[in-house]
């Protein structure tokens, strides 16, 4: 059994009792994944064997003994992250721009270092557009060939319903920088989004976050995207897939199979 690290949401709620004996509910939730753990700093990612926000439980392929502060890369689920940097800033820096400067008294500042920020679990800006308010927490989603059962799940199916409005979308870093300056034409990346009921597809969103096949870069995703999920409907489970060519990268071995997500809005309905 999927062990569940719980965490408190606030929800509008609307809730009737009935019969002295019972409750329904009624409320729409979006997990913004703000303040899930004040504890960590920014430019730091966390990685937990499953978390929930709440009735939503989002699962990882590692184990409670494999929990780190510096995720496994060879293992998909989610991952906590508070990183994000414009990725004109960060390739400025890197293709030889400099942060050091004259403090005043003679001194030179400390350089950042700039290629360490371009991890996996780094979104590529920094506009907060999509989220509103908050403190910049998301979550970065990997897909590779160790991933859970199934990657989000409803946990009150059995007296209620999940019916899935949007969620956020954006690419990291580091794939952004791909495209940016390795990409080969014929190079894409694409997130599919499929819901689940009763062991059936409810059906399928897809959007691209970055499209090299035309053999000009018409499409790279450096800032918030919302997506529509509501023709998924009703849902049990929510499972994620990236589907990437991405020749250079996978020649040179680097695994770029990563996408950042915010805000997943759905309407909750249970009856007790």
């Amino acid at each position: 059994m999927k062990k569940i690290f719980p965490l408190i949401v606030t929800s509008m709620l609307v809730v009737s009792c009935f019969n002295g004996t019972g409750y329904e509910a009624s409320y729409n939730m979006v997990a913004t994944f703000d303040g899930m753990d004040e504890a960590f700093a920014s430019d730091t990612a966390i990685a937990v064997p499953a978390f929930s926000y709440g009735p939503l439980a989002f699962y990882n392929a590692i184990q409670e003994s494999e929990t780190v502060s510096a995720p496994d890369e060879t293992k998909g689920g989610w991952i906590i992250s508070r990183s994000f940097y414009p990725i004109e800033i960060l390739l400025n820096h890197i293709n030889g721009g400099s942060d050091t400067g004259d403090t005043g008294d003679g001194a030179e500042t400390l350089a950042t270092d700039w290629e360490s920020k371009l991890t996996p679990y780094c979104a590529s800006d920094t506009t907060d557009a999509s989220r509103n308010v908050g403190d910049g927490t998301f979550v970065v989603f990997h897909d590779c060939q160790s991933m859970p059962e199934h990657d989000v799940a409803f946990l009150q199916s059995s007296i209620g319903t999940c019916t899935l409005i949007s969620l956020s979308v954006n690419t990291t870093a580091d794939v952004a920088r791909y495209f940016r300056t390795e990409a080969a034409p014929g190079d894409y990346l694409n997130v599919k989004v499929t819901g689940y009921l009763n062991g059936n597809s409810t059906g399928t969103v897809e959007y691209c976050l970055a499209d090299y096949r035309s053999g000009s870069l018409d499409s790279l995703r450096t800032e918030w995207k919302t997506l529509n999920l509501s023709r998924l409907g009703n849902v049990q489970y929510v499972d994620f897939e990236i589907d990437a060519q991405l020749d250079n990268a996978d020649a040179a071995g680097r695994d770029l199979r990563y996408f950042c997500m915010d805000n997943l809005a759905a309407s909750i309905y249970v009856k007790q």
